[in-house]
């Protein structure tokens, strides 16, 4: 009986931790730009309103 060599499958080449982890990083990253935009206007309408507060305060101490 012949020797009949088996045709092996072809070698893939060595996976890139980079790839596999790439659309995870791209998910982490939108959420963390979200989170940040959500922080920013949250900040600033905080900000609006304590800079209306002292301002308010203000008039009325000057109103005496």
């Amino acid at each position: 009986m012949p020797f009949i060599a088996k045709k092996l499958p072809a070698r893939r080449p060595a996976p890139n931790p980079l790839d596999s982890n790439l659309g995870l990083l791209a998910v982490f990253a939108i959420a963390v730009l979200i989170l940040h935009l959500l922080a920013a206007a949250w900040l600033q309408q905080t900000a609006e309103k304590s800079s209306t507060a002292p301002a308010a305060a203000a008039m009325m101490l000057d109103a005496d």
